[in-house]
C-alpha cells in the first residue's frame, strides 16, 4: 500500500507506547538481516539499522485474504482455510495428473494474484495436505514447489523436524533430546516409541513424516469451539476499577464477533498475567447463552473479584468464551430460568447491534462507552 517502503527492510510491529513493541512480521529484506518474529524493536534495529517499522492494519490484511480466497473459489469449491492467509485447495478435478499441468496451473494462479492484488504467494503442490503446506514454506517469496509421491523422501527427509506440520516447540525439544533432528529420522523411528513419548500427536506426526496423511480438503468449517481476546495493558492495573474499561472493550469486541457468527456462549474463562508475568486462569459455566457485551463484562468482573487477590498489579488480561452454540438452535428450557436476566441480555444485545451498525457506517471511533473514553 506504500510502494516507497519496498526498497527498505520493513517490520510490522506492536505499539511501543502500549508495551507491545515486538516484531510481528518482517519483509524478506529484514529477514536477511537476521530480524526475527518476536524480536524487541531495539534488537531489530540493532540487527538492521535501516529498518522501517509500521503498525498493523489488520482490517486491510483480512480484506486481502478474503479477496484472494474468492479468487481461489473460481477454480474449486474445495478451499480450506488454514489460519487467515493460507489455504489448501483440492485441484484434482481441475488439472490432469501430469506434473507439468499442475505446475502450469500453480504458476498461472501465482501470476494472477501478483497482477490482481500486487502481493506474492508461495505455492506447494503435493499428494497430501501436509506436504503441500511444507512445500509452500520451502521456497519464498513468489515460488512454486512440487513434492512428488515417489521423491518426497529425497526432498524433505533431510529438513529439520520442526519444519513438519504438527511439530511445535515442546515436541521439537523432546524429539531433539531423543536424537531425532530431521523429518527422516522421525519417519524411521519406531512408531510405538514416538507415541509413548508424544501421545496421539506423536503418532500423527510420525504418519505425516511417512507421507500417510489422508485428510481431505474440505470447505466445511469446523464448529467454533471458543472465542476470546486479550491485551497487554499500557500501564499495570492495581484494582478492578483500573481494569474495568479494558474488560468492557474486550467484551464489546467479543460480543460483535458472537453476533457476526450467530453464536451464544455458556461458559467463560478469564486469564490474568501479573507484573511478574505469572499466569492465572479462572473459568465458570453459565446457565443461559450469553451474547451481550454488558453481560460478558459483568461476568468477567465478577470472576475477577471472586478469584484475584490484587496482591500484585495486572499487566495483561483476557476473556475467552466457550461452550458456543448457535443462537437459534433448539434447546430445553428450564423452569428456573432468570427471566429478568434473559431480558437484560436481549436488551443489551440490541444496543450492541446498534453500536455495531453505527461503527460500520461511520468508523469504529465514532461511538464508544463513556467509561472507556480516555
Amino acid at each position: 500500500m506504500n510502494p516507497a517502503l519496498r526498497r527498505f527492510p520493513v517490520a510490522v510491529c506492536g505499539d511501543p507506547a502500549l508495551r507491545r513493541g515486538i516484531v510481528l512480521a518482517k519483509s524478506e529484506l529484514a529477514k536477511k538481516c537476521g530480524v526475527a518474529t518476536g524480536d524487541p524493536l531495539w534488537l531489530a534495529r540493532q540487527k538492521c539499522p535501516q529498518i522501517r517499522f509500521v503498525l498493523p492494519h489488520f482490517d486491510v490484511y483480512e480484506q486481502y485474504c478474503r479477496s484472494i480466497r474468492r479468487y481461489y473459489a473460481q477454480y474449486t469449491p474445495l478451499v480450506e482455510p488454514f489460519g487467515l492467509d493460507e489455504c489448501w485447495l483440492d485441484l484434482s478435478g481441475y488439472a490432469d495428473n501430469a506434473v507439468s499441468a499442475q505446475l502450469e496451473l500453480a504458476d498461472r494462479m501465482r501470476e494472477d494474484i501478483k497482477r490482481l492484488f500486487d502481493v506474492t504467494i508461495s505455492v506447494g503442490i503435493s499428494f497430501n495436505k501436509v506436504f503441500a503446506k511444507l512445500g509452500s514454506d520451502m521456497k519464498k517469496p513468489d515460488a512454486v514447489t512440487y513434492i512428488g509421491k515417489d521423491r518426497f523422501r529425497d526432498q524433505i527427509w533431510g529438513l529439520p523436524v520442526s519444519a513438519l506440520l504438527g511439530v511445535g516447540r515442546s515436541s521439537n525439544e523432546k524429539l531433539h533430546r531423543s536424537g531425532i533432528l530431521t523429518i527422516g529420522a522421525l519417519a524411521l523411528s519406531d512408531r510405538n516409541f514416538i507415541r509413548a513419548m508424544l501421545g496421539k500427536n506423536g503418532l500423527m506426526i510420525w504418519e505425516f513424516a511417512n507421507g500417510l496423511d489422508e485428510s481431505p480438503v474440505t470447505s466445511q468449517r469446523e464448529p467454533r469451539q471458543s472465542l476470546g481476546h486479550g491485551t497487554t495493558l499500557p500501564q499495570d492495573a492495581h484494582c478492578s476499577a483500573d481494569l474495568w474499561p479494558v474488560i468492557q472493550k474486550l467484551s464489546q469486541r467479543i460480543a460483535f464477533e458472537l453476533q457476526d457468527e450467530g453464536l451464544v456462549a455458556r461458559g467463560m474463562q478469564i486469564y490474568v498475567r501479573d507484573c511478574t508475568l505469572m499466569f492465572h486462569q479462572y473459568q465458570m459455566g453459565i446457565s443461559f447463552g450469553i451474547e451481550a457485551s454488558a453481560v460478558i463484562a459483568d461476568y468477567a468482573l465478577m470472576m475477577l473479584s471472586q478469584h484475584y487477590t490484587w496482591v500484585l498489579p495486572v499487566r495483561a488480561f483476557g476473556i475467552r468464551l466457550f461452550h458456543l452454540e448457535q443462537k437459534n438452535a433448539p434447546r430445553q428450557r428450564s423452569l428456573f430460568e432468570n427471566r429478568q436476566q434473559l431480558q437484560r441480555d436481549l436488551k443489551n444485545s440490541a444496543i450492541d447491534r446498534t453500536i455495531r451498525e453505527i461503527q460500520k457506517h461511520f468508523g469504529s471511533s465514532i461511538i464508544e462507552r463513556g467509561s472507556c473514553v480516555e
